[in-house]
């Protein structure tokens, strides 16, 4: 009973396993980073970068951002004010429900 071991070469294998994903999101931190040096809470940063990732950048290879690939857009050129723009229209119209909640249980 003996053990066979195996031996496997690295050679022509390395470019199988790479570190190209992680390098590419702490270069997008970077840039993200770099115009905001003075944002002091962390988890307001992070929410921006989030949206930014998700939102706002698109990919190299097809050209869309990950919200694009699952069938979410932004409406706007400008993806910023169009999330933006987005945002308002909700809250305005979550203002508005709460009106008309608020008259509905005067009348009631």
């Amino acid at each position: 009973n003996t053990k066979k071991i195996k031996f496997t070469s690295i050679k022509g294998k390395r470019k199988v396993v790479n570190n190209n994903a992680i390098e590419s999101h702490h270069t997008q931190q970077k840039e993200f980073h770099k115009v905001r040096r003075g944002v002091t809470e962390t988890q307001i940063y992070q929410d921006g970068f989030k949206i930014f990732h998700n939102y706002i950048r698109k990919g190299v290879k097809d050209k869309k951002t990950p919200a694009e690939r699952v069938g979410l857009s932004v409406p706007n050129q400008n993806r910023w004010e169009g999330l933006f723009n987005e945002n308002i229209c909700k809250a305005e119209l979550e203002v508005e429900a709460q009106k008309i909640e608020q008259e509905i249980s005067c009348v009631a």
